[in-house]
């Protein structure tokens, strides 16, 4: 097992590229592609069925701590106020201090996903709530941006009714899961808030994924169900008053650096601090190696047991 972020297919930034070379293929100079909601929110295919996922427990080592670590990966389904099931995993640790709700990225969902988060639980002493979001995975529903972050609510709502022993909860986001993550953590009491490769708004998004090759033939933007969606990321980050921990790549070739960096300067966290993973892209993120997984552990540790204590 790897505590890489899981790669699913097809990949994103493959995916832009494509969509970049057709614009220029068109030989149109200036020309605007629009990205709609639908292609943004799009499930990768999936054959397992949820049905046959059973309770599963792991035991395992690794360089970066002493001992065995134990992990149990339990599949859950959780039944929204609209009767739509979010279906995932829960993954419980004897030495958690501390829980995390886990949001994926844009071609992410959980089922490929599974071993990386057993790593990461036992890796960081952490429970973790994963589902899908509606319309990904194992999930019911039609996903839109208003209604993946109600869901992402109630999520909450049932990790913190019903994962035992209740303990602080983090709101956790990778790439295009960070700005669900950030919108949970201005609606919720979370103990913190961890984003890995986040961005700032869907058109600092697009506007990054033209080529350099391409540049001043081809525009990106989102349509109106993306760039009008408020709050957009940025702001929800100057919104924010839970400890936050921003994780980006120097070399991301999907989200750029930059905008993890303009991110990390407009949110208004009295506790902030922002970690820098040297020479890896977008896809190959590691989280134990350090400086990440040292720094990472260090923010669990300091404000779950603030979070603790203030209960």
């Amino acid at each position: 097992m790897s505590d890489r972020i899981a790669r699913n297919s097809p990949q994103s930034a493959r995916e832009f590229r494509i969509l970049a070379l057709g614009a220029l293929l068109m030989l149109l100079p200036g020309c605007v592609m629009t990205v709609s909601s639908a292609q943004v929110l799009r499930s990768p295919p999936l054959s397992a069925r949820f049905d046959h996922e059973k309770i599963a427990t792991f035991f395992f080592t690794s360089s970066y701590f002493e001992g065995v670590r134990e992990v149990t990966r339990t599949p859950v389904e959780i039944r929204m106020r609209d009767d739509a099931k979010l279906r995932g995993y829960a993954l419980t640790t004897p030495r958690a201090r501390a829980a995390l709700i886990f949001f994926h990225g844009m071609r992410g969902i959980m089922y490929p996903s599974r071993d990386f988060l057993v790593r990461i639980a036992g890796m960081f002493d952490v429970n973790i709530v994963a589902v899908d979001y509606r319309g990904y995975g194992f999930s019911e529903g039609k996903p839109d941006l208003a209604t993946i972050c109600r869901d992402a609510r109630e999520v909450f709502d049932w990790a913190r009714d019903n994962l035992t022993p209740r303990l602080p909860l983090f709101s956790f986001g990778y790439s295009l899961g960070t700005g669900f993550a950030l919108d949970l953590g201005v609606n919720r009491d979370v103990a913190g808030v961890i984003l890995i490769a986040p961005f700032t708004t869907s058109q600092d998004f697009f506007a990054a994924r033209v080529l350099w090759w391409s540049a001043g033939l081809i525009r990106l933007r989102g349509d109106a169900s993306l760039s009008d969606y408020h709050p957009q990321p940025v702001e929800n980050a100057a919104r924010l008053k839970a400890p936050l921990l921003v994780i980006h790549s120097d070399c991301d070739d999907v989200i750029p650096y930059s905008l993890g960096e303009k991110l990390f300067d407009a949110a208004a966290s009295p506790h902030k601090a922002f970690v820098v993973m040297p020479g890896v892209g977008h896809m190959q993120l590691k989280l134990a190696p350090p400086p990440t997984g040292p720094m990472l552990r260090e923010f669990l540790d300091q404000f779950a047991g603030r979070a603790a204590s203030d209960d």
